[in-house]
């Protein structure tokens, strides 16, 4: 209760503080939305239409891009986008360069910056328009790649109504693998990944949209350009009127009209492939739909055509690709696309890209949308109505749309570019003479134009004390005229009375608004005194608390409120008290002196303070006496052995202390002794040497005087050293290494296995009569070696300490020549078939042997193959003539013979048979030649090869026999009833027994039952399969079917739960209905496929009529009505799409959404009503009533939970605002956090958990609104 009482006085306290704050400027953008992408021109450059609103009077606009992420685009500075803007409404355009920008806006007044608004991913880019049939429409599921660049864009919408009228504002998203690409398309499909390569290659955003329709044939765009309807090529089905084309057009008109576009992707094809059209209908249908999408956009639009037509029952077909490149070859503004055909075949389902199939088609787009596409292709850039608002007297706005429209309609059924309108929200929905359509922004009209929203805040205490003064502060920036002749914003009063100002407010329209200013009578409180808590006069570093008397407020020269100071440094302390009413005293004073502390001891060392270990230094003072060292010591002088930082203070007269600056002793430690590493073996033969080498340092001092850090060492010895560090300090001595000396071993003696005289093609073994360690001249290391080149070769031995010997005895090689090769002269030919020879002779006589081991001078060659002789002389050298090649031909394969028609066969037929082997000549043994021969008689056939490249002839092939048989004779027809019937009735035809049969109408049955006039005839087939001659022909007349009736329907045919409709027939026949009744009228009470077909005098039954659908709608669901928040009421149970119909009581309420925001207390019930055409509205039952109470104590904002445990509470108008903002103050009226809320049309949720604990004013303004609220946190 303490808690409350106390926090309900503060609340009353500061109340005067919080109501007269002036009203903050808001700046807001209403055009563009975040992710809309306006098309680049092909310099790269682009146009952003910006629009907004503003609360406050400004001079100016101003507006820059700022990119989302560093290389996305070129920053821009603040340029200007509106000069004195009117009316609380701005609009303009700025130039940027391609890229993804934070869009950011300002108001300006004198210069100085007021409000701001930023708007995120705002892009300058790409447009495409994707059209086609479902390979460019996509579907879910089917493993679309999503779109990894944020910068990849699309509509979040799905024309499932098949609108071919209007299209809803498009609500731009970043395009993912499960949401819609408006009007028509179903995931990213492969566009994500094309998105993706097209950002990352040309760092742009990138827009798609999608009006593609799967299943769709050229035929069904070319015939709904003009609004027609068309039929669906699979399934008995009429398309919805206008479309497919509808949704292309729209998407021009409605989306391409204010964003641009750079052209129109079309993939298309496999429907006309089903189709089996021609080269020339595809070009002339597509043709036109592209001629009627620029007619009816006002633009010359860029298209781009894939060429497609593969699907897996038909393959590929080259006509409808020939059409494609015509289209392209032959248009203006039209390019070649990727060729598609060839991408992920066979295709998983028959038709349709699948997962890697997906991104292989993104890729082939990608290739096709070149650097050539985007410098040839000119793009089409958007517009966008702008417009000016002006005060129009009587309450009313002046709203000007320009621009070179043909028509303004607005949403309240006004019509023109400029209107005058009262309080209201308006918005108008624009269009150009080609009828591309605009939407303007939302406008706000308030409901007090003429009362312009001005007001005149406080700065200062009311009433005045007296001698004291307060400002006056009106909420216009500009055009300011007070009661005093001041035209200031602000204005300085002494004295009681009426102040009032006069300004326009930022419609243009006047305003007013007056204050009265008090003062108090009392005088002001008595002058205070001061109390030290201790000497006004102290060394530097210390303080002295300063106390005033008591009073209810305190104002000290320091700036503190306390009634306590506490002084640190000198000067005069004033301080003045207020009393209960704000008013204050005359000062009083106080001076404090601060000493200044004695000059600072300096230190002097007896040598250097860095020396090594085992070293010292004396530190002394300056000051004889009244040293304190900081190592403790309070002499003159002080002696240091360690490292460490010294200091001395000295205390003067006064008591204060003066300190020197350090100084620093640094003790350095002796180097580490050295590491001696050889770099060779220091035990090594006489004659070489090893290397020593210390560890790293700065100075070296080996014991053999070296002073290197290497040193070479050539003979035995010990070796140690010491090193000095950069500090002079002198290591410890290293280890010894000792250095040993090998002598070297005796030379060996070498002996040869052989004469050292030999044939170049022989060798020689020397060997060495040491037993281990071998080093031979010519490089090798064994105990013997084996040679072959003349030369005098030696060797050295090698002992167990790998000491090398001098060399050996030298012995001498010589090498004699080889004779001549023996020369091979062949006695005739040496190719030729197999059975055949040749002589072979050489140029030798004597001392031959010939490869086939024979040794006269001449042999015979039977077999093919390399043929040599060989020849000694006398030196005993050999020599081997060159291969000699005999080829002996291989007599060609027997061939073999296939028939390619059956070899037996009827007498009026034949058969072709085919040597498959290979080979040119052929030779039939009944004389033919030729490869493929006809025969008609019967018999034994073979065939035989010639190859004329070697002159040989193959052996016959195996014999083929050939049998012909017999033809049946001709059949006779058995007919099964009258050959006089019904349309839908048949007559049945049999023929006599026989192994196969031939109708005349294509049938291969023994009987066959016919329904269309004509002459039937029969050709039979015995057991061999042959024919017979045709039989007598049968004729069969048909008497045709009453015409299809019409159904008449008495009423509309859709219509809600509980009507009914009467369908007749109007007709002289019998009428049969599909529900099983009968007669010329029945009642149709539920939804389905209502028809009827006709029996004629002859007995004829029609077929039935087309379906009439009757609709039978649901009622609505009754409403269930429950509060939520404060103000709040909703039906729980909402039906989509419905509208609702609120009263209370017997009033009507103009809500017709599921939500309404109450105002006072009543009895409220509600009704759903589902308006399913213009002319047809379901409507449900009433719901229950609810009783709804508005608590006494309301002001109109609600705030809870309150007190709040963990700073999160819910915020609740009872009006619906805009751009409200919403401030927190603390108790002593200042603002703590101030929040810009768009909109107060539902409970909006604030977190306040980073504030402290303790009680806080919420305070909630727009246009007119101003509420407050107590808010207490709590833990």
């Amino acid at each position: 209760m303490k808690l409350n009482f106390y926090l309900r006085s503060l609340w009353q306290s500061f109340a005067c503080i919080l109501f007269p704050l002036t009203i903050f400027a808001q700046i807001n953008i209403t055009f563009p939305t975040s992710r809309i992408v306006f098309q680049r021109d092909n310099f790269g450059n682009g146009t952003i239409h910006v629009t907004g609103q503003y609360s406050q009077s400004i001079d100016r606009v101003e507006v820059r891009v700022v990119p989302m992420s560093p290389g996305q685009g070129e920053q821009t500075d603040w340029r200007l986008l509106k000069d004195n803007p009117q009316g609380g409404f701005y609009s303009g355009t700025i130039q940027v360069r391609g890229g993804w920008y934070e869009l950011q806006v300002r108001g300006v007044v004198n210069g100085n910056v007021i409000s701001t608004a930023e708007l995120q991913r705002v892009g300058v880019g790409e447009v495409f328009l994707v059209a086609g049939q479902s390979n460019a429409q996509g579907f879910f599921n089917y493993g679309a790649p999503g779109p990894g660049d944020d910068r990849v864009n699309c509509v979040n919408y799905r024309n499932n109504d098949n609108q071919n009228n209007s299209f809803p504002k498009p609500d731009f998203v970043r395009m993912s693998d499960n949401g819609n690409v408006g009007p028509r398309g179903l995931s990213s499909w492969c566009w994500g990944r094309l998105g993706d390569m097209i950002a990352n290659r040309l760092n742009v955003p990138v827009l798609f949209y999608n009006a593609a329709w799967e299943g769709t044939a050229s035929k069904n765009w070319s015939e709904t350009v003009d609004g027609g309807t068309t039929n669906s090529i699979y399934i008995n089905d009429t398309y919805p009127g206008g479309q497919p084309y509808g949704n292309l057009r729209m998407s021009l008109n409605y989306y391409a009209s204010v964003t641009g576009i750079r052209a129109v992707l079309w993939h298309q094809g496999e429907a006309d492939n089903l189709l089996n059209n021609s080269a020339g209908t595809y070009e002339s249908n597509l043709r036109r739909i592209i001629e009627k999408s620029r007619q009816h956009f006002g633009k010359n639009v860029g298209w781009v055509i894939s060429r497609v037509s593969y699907y897996n029952a038909k393959g590929n077909n080259q006509e409808i690709i020939n059409g494609q490149n015509q289209v392209v070859l032959g248009g203006n503004s039209v390019y070649f696309g990727p060729s598609t055909d060839n991408i992920q075949t066979p295709r998983p389902d028959g038709f349709h890209f699948q997962n890697g199939g997906l991104s292989d088609l993104a890729g082939a787009w990608n290739s096709a949308l070149d650097d050539n596409f985007f410098n040839s292709c000119f793009p089409q850039t958007g517009t966008f109505p702008s417009f000016s608002v002006s005060c129009a007297g009587g309450n009313q706005l002046n709203i000007n749309v320009q621009g070179p429209f043909s028509s303004v309609q607005w949403n309240n059924g006004a019509n023109g570019s400029s209107v005058n309108f009262g309080p209201g929200n308006y918005q108008a929905t624009v269009r150009d003479g080609a009828g591309n359509v605009y939407y303007t922004p939302n406008i706000n009209v308030p409901n007090d134009l003429q009362s312009a929203p001005i007001a005149i805040s406080v700065d200062g205490k009311l009433p005045l004390c007296q001698g004291s003064t307060v400002g006056l502060i009106s909420s216009g920036a500009t055009g300011n005229q007070w009661n005093t002749g001041s035209t200031n914003q602000r204005i300085e009063v002494s004295a009681s009375g009426t102040y009032s100002v006069s300004t326009q407010n930022l419609y243009g329209c006047k305003g007013s608004a007056s204050i009265n200013v008090t003062s108090f009578s009392s005088p002001l409180p008595s002058k205070p005194t001061i109390a030290a808590s201790g000497s006004l006069t102290f060394c530097q570093g210390e303080s002295v608390n300063l106390t005033a008397t008591s009073a209810a407020e305190y104002r000290w020269s320091t700036g503190d409120r306390g009634q306590v100071v506490t002084a640190r440094s000198s000067g005069i302390y004033e301080v003045r008290v207020l009393d209960d009413k704000g008013c204050t005293s005359e000062p009083t004073s106080v001076s404090v002196q601060v000493n200044a502390p004695p000059a600072a001891p300096t230190i002097s060392a007896s040598g250097n303070t860095s020396f090594c270990q085992g070293g010292r230094v004396t530190l002394s003072s300056n000051y004889e006496s009244g040293n304190i060292w900081s190592s403790g010591q309070q002499a003159k002088n002080i002696e240091v052995t360690t490292s460490g930082t010294y200091n001395v203070r000295f205390r003067d007269a006064n008591g204060c202390d003066g300190i020197s600056n350090n100084i620093t002793v640094t003790v350095n430690p002796l180097p580490s002794a050295p590491i001696i590493t050889p770099e060779r073996p220091v035990v090594f033969c006489d004659g070489d040497s090893t290397i020593l080498t210390s560890s790293s340092s700065a100075q070296y001092n080996w014991n053999n005087g070296a002073r290197s850090r290497r040193i070479n060492i050539l003979k035995a010895g010990s070796f140690s050293l010491t090193v000095t560090d950069a500090n002079g300090c002198t290591s410890p001595g290293s280890e010894v290494v000792t250095v040993k000396v090998n002598t070297l071993p005796a030379p060996p003696t070498i002996t040869a296995d052989r004469n050292t005289t030999i044939c170049e093609n022989e060798v020689v073994t020397l060997t060495s009569s040491d037993q281990t360690g071998y080093i031979w001249s010519n490089g090798q290391n064994t105990k013997s070696v084996t040679v072959n080149l003349p030369g005098r070769y030696s060797v050295r031995t090698v002992d167990a300490n790998r000491c090398q010997s001098p060399s050996s005895n030298n012995i001498s090689i010589t090498v004699n020549a080889l004779p001549a090769k023996p020369i091979i002269t062949a006695l005739g030919p040496t190719t030729f078939c197999q059975g055949g020879q040749v002589s072979l002779r050489t140029n030798y006589s004597t001392g031959i042997a010939w490869s086939n081991f024979q040794n006269s001078q001449t042999i015979t060659a039977t077999t093919g193959g390399n043929y040599n002789v060989s020849y000694v002389d006398n030196n005993g050298c050999r020599s081997v003539s060159d291969a000699f090649p005999v080829r002996v031909n291989p007599l060609p394969a027997a061939p073999t013979v296939v028939n390619e028609r059956p070899t037996t066969f009827c007498e009026t037929d034949n058969t072709v048979l085919t040597i498959t082997s290979g080979g040119n000549i052929f030779e039939w043994s009944n004389g033919e030649r030729g490869r493929s021969i006809r025969v008609y008689s019967a018999g034994s056939i073979s065939a035989t090869i010639f190859e004329p490249s070697t002159g040989c002839t193959s052996p016959a092939s195996a014999p083929i026999r050939i049998v012909v048989n017999p033809n049946p004779g001709r059949p006779t027809i058995a007919v099964g009833g009258p050959t006089t019937i019904c349309a839908d009735q048949n007559v049945t035809l049999t023929a006599p027994d026989a192994s196969a049969y031939q109708w005349s109408n294509n049938a291969n049955t023994k009987s066959v039952a016919v329904n269309l006039a004509g002459n039937y005839t029969l050709i039979v087939r015995n057991q061999f399969g042959c024919p017979s001659p045709a039989s007598e022909p049968i004729n069969v007349r048909v008497n045709q079917l009453p015409p299809i009736p019409s159904i008449i329907s008495e009423g509309r045919l859709t219509f809600c739960d509980g009507d009914q409709v009467g369908l007749r027939v109007e007709t002289n026949y019998d009428v049969l209905w599909n529900t099983g009744e009968s007669g010329k009228r029945i009642v149709a009470a539920k939804s389905g496929n209502y028809a009827a077909r006709v029996r004629d005098e002859i007995g004829c039954l029609s077929p039935f009529t087309g379906p009439t659908r009757v609709d039978v709608k649901t009622l609505p669901l009754t409403p269930v009505i429950e509060k939520i928040g404060v103000y709040t009421l909703q039906v729980s149970n909402p039906t989509a799409s419905a509208v609702y119909a609120w009263k209370s009581g017997s009033q009507t309420l103009g809500e017709i959404k599921s939500v309404i925001r109450v105002n006072q207390s009543g009895m409220f019930t509600v009704t759903a009503s589902v308006q399913h055409s213009s002319t047809l509205t379901c409507v449900s039952k009433t719901s229950s009533v609810f009783d709804f109470i508005l608590e006494a104590d309301n002001n109109g904002i609600a705030v809870y939970p309150n007190p709040s445990l963990d700073g999160k509470v819910i915020v609740e108008t009872q009006e619906i605002l805009k751009n409200a903002t919403l401030i927190v103050y603390d108790l002593m009226g200042r603002p703590i956090q101030i929040i810009n809320v768009p909109s107060f049309d539902n409970q909006k949720l604030f977190d306040f958990s980073a504030l402290p604990v303790g009680v806080y004013v919420i305070h909630v303004e727009s246009q007119g609104f101003r509420r407050n609220k107590k808010l207490i946190i709590v833990q």
